[in-house]
């Protein structure tokens, strides 16, 4: 890793596991020391 992660966007398929899925993402994140968003219907991203 060098010590650096690029901008993470964690998306996913099933709505009925959001919740556990959103809480994760969190955790994995603070245990990473970065910022994970998760992508929602409608996100746009440049690239």
């Amino acid at each position: 890793l060098k010590g650096y992660l690029p901008k993470v966007i964690f998306l996913h398929l099933s709505p009925q596991f959001e919740t556990e899925i959103n809480r994760e993402a969190k955790e994995l994140a603070r245990e990473l020391g970065t910022d994970i968003e998760v992508a929602f219907e409608g996100m746009e991203l440049e690239v």
